[in-house]
């Protein structure tokens, strides 16, 4: 499955953003990387696969678009159903390779990523990818997002929804910070996908919570940041 048929196009419907501020810290930094720590239940909540993932932000342009910066991605398993996770009915092949290379974009205002998506994660194709509005106010926005060929069953259109707010609760090793919550839905003709985003501002996205069209969920949480 080839980078160029992974190609996406945005349309962006309709935005309101209040209060964004300059000089937000970099949620991707060369030179830092962050590693997160992932399980993934079956819709029976079996949990078929869990491991590590290390995020490597690397000084230069991702090859496949211009206005992207790349980012490696590493996947270290201490457990994987092997038997859970075959071409299925929506004719994918899993990606088996342990790391990839990808795109994501980040400036004072925003930033966007393309999702953890060889090997097992192929799924979050579907799903919304993880996008945050920096600053202290509320956000809404609607996207469309064109799945290209190379994505089997997954082809087609995916309408998104996002809003964003600050978080209410409390999140361990995190007291006192200020945290926000961002919510985002994909529909299309499989299905509806969630995801779900704890983002502290001054470091950047600490938890994923995925919750996918047929029962699969994903949980991605920050573990540390290597300097």
């Amino acid at each position: 499955m080839s980078n160029m048929k992974q190609t996406v196009i945005y349309v962006v419907a309709c935005l309101f953003i209040f209060n964004l501020a300059n000089g937000q810290t970099r949620y991707f930094e060369p030179g830092k990387s962050l590693i997160f720590e992932f399980t993934y239940q079956s819709p029976s909540k079996e949990e078929v696969a869990k491991g590590e993932i290390i995020v490597t932000p690397l000084d230069s342009t991702w090859q496949y678009d211009k206005n992207q910066k790349m980012v490696n991605f590493k996947y270290q398993f201490s457990k994987r159903d092997s038997s859970y996770f075959q071409i299925g009915e929506h004719g994918l092949a899993i990606r088996d390779e342990q790391e990839e290379t990808t795109g994501y974009i980040e400036n004072d205002g925003y930033f966007w990523t393309h999702p953890f998506r060889a090997n097992i994660f192929y799924i979050t194709e579907i799903a919304p990818f993880p996008s945050v509005f920096k600053g202290s106010g509320s956000v809404k926005a609607k996207t469309t997002l064109y799945i290209r060929d190379g994505w089997g069953k997954f082809q087609g259109k995916s309408k998104r929804n996002f809003k964003s707010r600050k978080y209410s609760g409390e999140v361990a090793g995190y007291e006192g910070k200020n945290i926000k919550q961002v919510f985002m839905k994909a529909r299309h003709k499989l299905g509806n996908s969630t995801l779900t985003l704890l983002v502290v501002e001054d470091l950047g996205i600490i938890e994923m919570n995925y919750k996918f069209f047929n029962g699969d969920a994903l949980l991605i949480r920050l573990k540390d940041v290597d300097y």
